[in-house]
């Protein structure tokens, strides 16, 4: 359909809107609508990615962080390659983490026991000395030389060699200060 602007009469620009071009020409209108229905479907679909994807990116970090530091929560002194290992697996968590770190515990134990049982087993065997167990004990003379005194005490006192770990040197030094008064006792309680 040609229209002949013509012979119709002037329109003021002002009163050129919308809804006139709507009434006097449809078919423009309507593939105007057809046209910017299209380009603002696609600039929303843009935008609407855009935005998506920087929210997918913004939350993902924030997830992977919140999944770092509870990784390392999780972690204990002596398994760092462990904590390594989770940190680059993304599948990885805190508590899948804390599951290896105590079966690897319990391997240690398990481990430990082991030894110390073998270790008992190598440890020669002490005969325990009763001699000093008898109800007799050497007197011991309280003018006789320091040095004859912790003799006589430490041959005749298992405890006492006991407590000093089998060093008489050890043994000699502490009465040599207990005589010159060198030496505190803070509590004589026998448990």
């Amino acid at each position: 359909k040609q229209i002949n602007f013509m012979s119709k009469e002037t329109i003021e620009r002002s009163a050129i809107n919308a809804d006139f071009i709507k009434s006097e020409f449809p078919d423009i209108a309507e593939k105007l609508a057809k046209e910017n229905s299209e380009k603002i479907r696609t600039e929303t679909k843009e935008t609407a990615f855009a935005e998506g994807r920087k929210a997918g990116i913004l939350e993902g970090a924030e997830f992977e962080r919140k999944r770092i530091l509870a990784i390392e929560e999780a972690s204990l002194p002596g398994h760092e390659d462990l904590v390594a290992k989770a940190k680059q697996d993304a599948d990885m968590t805190a508590d899948k983490l804390a599951l290896q770190i105590v079966a690897r515990e319990k391997q240690r134990g398990t481990k430990y026991v082991e030894q110390a049982a073998v270790a008992e087993k190598e440890m020669p065997k002490v005969t325990p000395n009763f001699e000093s167990a008898s109800p007799e004990k050497a007197k011991v003379d309280k003018d006789a030389p320091l040095e004859d005194r912790a003799k006589s005490e430490w041959q005749n006192d298992v405890k006492l060699r006991s407590e000093f770990a089998d060093d008489y040197d050890a043994y000699f030094a502490y009465k040599k200060a207990s005589d010159a008064n060198q030496v505190k006792i803070l509590s004589t309680n026998k448990n």
